[in-house]
Parts: structure tokens; sequence; C-alpha cells
């Protein structure tokens, strides 16, 4: 027994309750202190010093965070887990996934149930699907296609279990014998939406479904933009499938490309909205063009296609980089400019 690792473990299930999702504080201040002063320093008399936050947020910080410990315990949330049938994962463990640690504000802990060993892979065969919650018929008959086509090559799917594309991705990858893996912004005793928990039941049996916060949190705005971030840091590659203008599918591919990940989306019709989000992703030049398993395949190989490979009735598209015009500097200027940037 590593009673070391262990302390840290309840030292991170308390900042887990205690601290949002990719609070920035919080993130500094384990960079800087580590856990246990962390800890320390939320009902210290003066506020820590971090020389790049304001000294005032601090002390808000402060207040809030030690308002929050006094909810709930790490016992008493570590039993909770362990009666839903969740492990909690931490930073050195094996199965943790490393690749979250590419982010600039990590989770601080994972609740998981079902196995996350897929995503200890090269993140090469790993791929985040997203897209409008509102899918439409195309929408869903393109997830479908492309997930069948990336899991007979081996590709592990990750993505959440939202109606529409991410449901539709998470069933498709089920039905293909995949091992998904499915972030969710609540505690997975409450998963969002109520009405997939048949679903999520089924990803947690097969694969895996994981969130930074325990048992018993709701899944508010703020938790599933900070969900968002996992999604993109999770794979080798992000998909938006179809997505409108507002949809938060774009700021997984924001994420993605601040990261240095590879961003994909297929086009759609012109006059519906459901597309108008990935139509802006590839103007600007966030997200690579592609119609098929095959393109993604390329795209994260780093490799070209001799032509676009369609599926069903989306037709025959140029890849972007043949009818790019503009040179952009890179993605994440690209995304900063489109305003859908965090």
């Amino acid at each position: 027994m590593n009673t070391t690792h262990d302390a840290e473990r309840v030292r991170r299930v308390t900042l887990s309750y205690a601290s949002e999702p990719g609070d920035e504080i919080t993130t500094q201040m384990i960079a800087r202190y580590g856990t246990a002063e962390t800890i320390e320093s939320i009902t210290a008399s003066r506020p820590p010093d971090l020389r790049s936050i304001d000294h005032d947020a601090v002390i808000d910080w402060q207040d809030r965070v030690s308002a929050r410990l006094q909810t709930r315990t790490p016992s008493g949330v570590m039993k909770a887990a362990l009666r839903h049938g969740m492990k909690i994962v931490i930073p050195g463990d094996p199965d943790w996934p490393t690749q979250l640690d590419d982010l600039s504000n990590p989770p601080v802990a994972l609740y998981v149930k079902g196995d996350l060993s897929p995503l200890g892979r090269d993140t090469s065969s790993i791929v985040t699907l997203v897209g409008s919650r509102a899918a439409t018929g195309y929408g869903e008959f393109v997830t479908q296609e492309t997930v069948q086509g990336l899991t007979a090559e081996g590709f592990t799917i990750v993505s959440g279990a939202a109606y529409g594309i991410e449901g539709a991705a998470m069933r498709s990858a089920l039905a293909a014998g995949d091992c998904p893996v499915a972030f969710l912004a609540g505690g997975l005793d409450r998963p969002y939406p109520a009405g997939h928990q048949e679903l999520v039941d089924r990803i947690a049996e097969n694969g895996a479904v994981a969130s930074e916060v325990p048992p018993g949190m709701t899944p508010t705005k703020w938790r599933l933009m900070q969900r968002n971030r996992l999604l993109a840091a999770a794979s080798g590659a992000t998909v938006v499938v179809e997505a409108g203008s507002r949809s938060g599918s774009l700021h997984v591919a924001a994420n993605a490309a601040r990261l240095g990940r590879e961003v994909a989306a297929f086009p759609g019709p012109v006059t519906p909205a459901n597309s108008a989000g990935t139509h802006l992703l590839i103007a600007d030049g966030v997200a690579q063009l592609v119609t098929s398993a095959t393109d993604i395949r390329q795209l994260i190989d780093g490799g070209t296609s001799d032509g676009p490979s369609p599926i069903g009735g989306i037709g025959s598209v140029p890849r972007i980089d043949q009818v790019r015009s503009r040179n952009l500097a890179s993605r994440s200027d690209a995304a900063e400019r489109s305003g859908i940037a965090i």
C-alpha cells in the first residue's frame, strides 16, 4: 500500500468537490504548492501568493472554496463513489489518461465507471466525435457510417452522452463492438440527459464513463463547458459531424485546436442551420474538411487523400487543403477570430 499516494487521493477528492472543474486558481495552486498546501491555504488567514492572479480574486477564491469545503467530506464522497460502483482515478494511477495533462487546467481527479485503459493507448488511435443535440437524419447517418469505418480500423471513439450526435456516436460504437469512452459533466450517478441512463450504463459495461466531479453534482452550464476540454484532450483528433453556429461542439473544436490536436468537420447542406457551425470551422481554417472515416484516418496519419471519399448522399467535395485561399497562422488563431475559442 502506497500511503503517500492514498493521502494524495484523499486531497484530490477534497478539491474535486470544493473547487469547480477547470478553476484557474486551483490549478495554479496545485502546480505551485501541491494539493496539501492548496487545501491548507483555502482557510488560511492570509491569501496565498499567486503573482499572475489579482489579490482580490484569490480572496474570492478562498471564500468560495472554503464554503464548499463544509458541504461534504472526502470519506463521504469516497463511500458514495464506491456505493455507485465508481473508482477514483488520479495522476500517477496506471489508468490515468496522461493526455489530459496536456491541458493548462487538467482535472484533479476522475470518477470512473468501467475501463479507462482504451485511453492509455496512443492518442493517434482515439477520435472524439461531437455534434448537435438536434441532429438531423443526415447527421446521424454520417455519424453511424464514420464510427463504423473508424472502429473497423481499430480506433476508440470518445464522446459525451447527450442527445443527437453524441448519443449516435456512442450507440454506433457499441454496435460495432468498440469500447467507447464518454465524459459527463455531472456526477455519474445522475447522467445528463436522464433519458440516456440506459445508454450510459451500456457504455460503462463495455467501455467507460468518466467525470471530474463526484457523485451527486449536477451538470451545470460551466461544467458542460469544462467537460468539452476533456473531450478535446482525450484524443488525437476531434471531428464535428453536424453543428449549428452556437453549438458547444465548436468549443470542443477550439480546445482541440489550442492543444495542437487535429480538427475535422463534415460539410452539410448549405441551407439548414444545423451545418452552419461545421461550415464556419472549415471556412476559418480551424477544421479540415472530411467526408469519410478514411479522410479522418489519413488526417491523423499526416497523409493526404487522392480525392474525397463520399458516403451516402454527401457528394463529391474537394478537400479543404485544395481550396483554402488564406494562409492562416494557426488553427488556434482562427478559432480566436471565429469567436469560438474560450
